[in-house]
């Protein structure tokens, strides 16, 4: 376990400072199962006891599944991802089908996109997907496309995700930006206009929806919504004055 606590060839400045040496965790657990060795970690409730319990548990048999999810999730807790992803590529190396591991890498995904590396918050979701096909995770793997300019991919996910759940309006904005981006005007000012059906308070979907009037010249309707907006929120109403100035300025919609 021990080279899988490193990241970038140091360790890891909180986690690994923690752990007692190897030798000391295996004179501890002697005679004990590695189930029994992962579990005195677990019921201590502690977690630097927890982490002794799962490396002294891999230091008696490098394979054990559990313990290498379960230092996974001591990763994510700690905003150690790439030390996480090393443990969860591991455990799916040594069994692809784990169940577990489709929760425990979408919550990669998840704090990958907190911290703004949406490349490889896409590989998570997308490894997750492959071992459940979950619905839910294709929502976020399609904000991750997003964030990294995939729009086509990111659109096609959303279609999916809105075709088992047509209720959620930031999906529908989303698909709008989607759609936008891609240059299919007519499907994004429809998918602007459900969210908005949905939602009348999403301003987001609004804005964009004035944005895509304002480029096909239909101003009655641009007004509308216009007004609906300043009615709103007067500084955001505003904020669309270059673009009737300069219609170039206008690429699909704020996202």
């Amino acid at each position: 376990a021990s080279h899988l606590l490193h990241t970038g060839g140091a360790p890891l400045s909180v986690i690994a400072r923690k752990l007692p040496p190897i030798e000391t965790l295996l004179a501890q657990s002697q005679g004990m199962t590695t189930d029994e060795i992962l579990e005195d970690g677990v019921y201590a409730r502690d977690e630097t006891a927890l982490l002794e319990g799962c490396v002294g548990a891999l230091a008696v048999e490098p394979t054990h599944i559990k313990s290498l999810m379960r230092l996974a999730f001591i990763m994510l807790d700690n905003g150690e991802c790439f030390a996480a992803k090393r443990f969860l590529d591991r455990a799916k190396e040594l069994d692809p089908d784990t169940r577990g591991l489709a929760h425990s890498y979408a919550r990669l995904g998840d704090n990958l996109m907190a911290l703004k590396i949406p490349d490889v918050a896409i590989h998570a979701y997308k490894t997750s997907l492959g071992i459940i096909d979950d619905i839910e995770v294709r929502e976020k793997l399609a904000v991750a496309y997003m964030d990294h300019k995939l729009y086509d991919a990111a659109g096609k996910q959303l279609e999916q995700y809105l075709g088992e759940f047509p209720q959620n309006a930031n999906a529908w904005c989303n698909l709008g930006i989607c759609y936008a981006r891609l240059g299919k005007f007519d499907r994004a000012i429809d998918a602007y206009q459900t969210a908005l059906e949905l939602d009348p308070s999403l301003d987001e979907a609004r804005f964009n929806l004035c944005l895509l009037y304002i480029r096909q010249n239909k101003m009655a309707d641009l007004i509308s919504e216009y007004l609906r907006i300043y009615a709103r929120d007067k500084e955001l109403a505003e904020s669309l004055a270059p673009y009737f100035v300069d219609k170039q300025k206008v690429k699909g919609g704020k996202s």
